[in-house]
């Protein structure tokens, strides 16, 4: 299913909490290089 902002259930990912264990791992992602890099993508750097 394709979320859409007129669904009632969407709102509570406002009430959505993570825990310090989570941001930890969240805050270990590598950040440095697109995950997708198909040969039509544009040159970013």
């Amino acid at each position: 299913m394709i979320p859409s902002s007129t669904k009632r259930e969407n709102l509570a990912a406002a009430e959505l909490r993570l825990s310090e264990a989570d941001m930890a791992a969240i805050a270990k992602l590598d950040r440095g290089e697109r995950v997708a890099n198909p040969g039509f993508a544009p040159r970013w750097d």
